[in-house]
């Protein structure tokens, strides 16, 4: 019932997140639960980036363990991005369902695109190939 007679109702919370107060936004910032919420996104993000960055260098140079640390940065892109999305829910609230919403088609698209077929299996793979490298000793990887 809330939700009927929300904001939305009265024309309030149907804007597109474009259109949003940049006072708002600043307001978010304020708060630490959506700091926190954001410094996860941020180190979610960065840490897929570094294993992207590593898989291409490895892939570029057509190296041997090339493959292994590929599969294993899909699992690790997918995670963050829908790790991050999930967190970008939970900042806008109930306003990212909004079928208009900026938000909700951003994660709709993104979500089916980090889709990988067969992700266990993937995973499963790269960490067999590790095991098998003495993941723990002198490797190259770590």
């Amino acid at each position: 019932m809330a939700v009927y007679g929300g904001p939305a109702r009265r024309g309030r919370g149907t804007r597109p997140a474009s259109a949003r107060s940049p006072r708002r936004d600043r307001q978010r910032g304020a708060d630490p639960i959506q700091r926190a919420r954001f410094a996860a996104c941020l180190t979610e993000t960065r840490s897929a980036g570094l294993w992207v960055r590593q898989a291409a260098h490895l892939a570029e140079a057509q190296a041997s363990d090339a493959i292994p640390l590929v599969l294993m940065t899909r699992g690790v892109v997918e995670e963050a991005g829908l790790k991050t999305m999930e967190a970008a829910a939970r900042s806008v609230g109930t306003a990212s369902f909004f079928a208009a919403s900026r938000i909700d088609r951003i994660t709709r698209d993104l979500g089916l695109y980090l889709r990988q077929p067969v992700p266990d299996q993937a995973r499963d793979r790269a960490a067999a190939a590790w095991l098998e490298d003495d993941c723990w000793g002198d490797d190259r990887w770590w």
